[in-house]
């Protein structure tokens, strides 16, 4: 998977959580630019983008979602970027969680989505070999927090 963070600290720590929990890293960057540029070479399984990250997230987002349709984009967020994953998700994401500063429990959930995302890919193809179709394909991505979700503005 990526991560993408402005802050190193934060990157490292999500990093080291995921690979105890046996989840393939390949790329740590810090912008939202980068980020695209290591989907685009990499292509990971995952994408998993701090909603404060420096650069335009949407875009970032919009980009990853049109070239991979398959991958996983994962926004994260803290109490003061809620809104920007709500747009997030708008845009294609697949899921927000939720970085209350416990990197384990981070690493558990997006174990978790990767898992369900496989199951669901499985059952799209039958079971059968082959490249998986997305659930973006045809239909919006289901909404999915880990926490309680964002007020609209009212």
């Amino acid at each position: 998977m990526v991560i993408a963070s402005s802050r190193l600290a934060q990157r490292r720590r999500l990093a080291a959580a995921l690979r105890r929990r046996e989840l393939a890293v390949v790329a740590q960057k810090s912008s939202a630019a980068r980020a695209l540029g290591a989907v685009l070479r990499r292509r990971p399984r995952l994408c998993l983008l701090d909603a404060d990250l420096d650069g335009n997230l949407i875009t970032t987002v919009r980009g990853i979602a049109g070239e991979h349709p398959q991958l996983v984009i994962v926004i994260l967020v803290d109490k003061d970027s809620e809104r920007r994953g709500a747009r997030a998700l708008r845009a294609g994401a697949d899921a927000v969680i939720r970085d209350r500063g416990d990197s384990a429990q981070v690493a558990t959930e997006v174990a978790a989505l990767l898992e369900r995302h496989t199951a669901r890919a499985s059952e799209i193809i039958g079971g059968s070999r082959g490249a998986a179709i997305s659930p973006r394909r045809g239909s919006p991505p289901p909404l999915r927090f880990t926490a309680e979700p964002p007020a609209e503005p009212g």
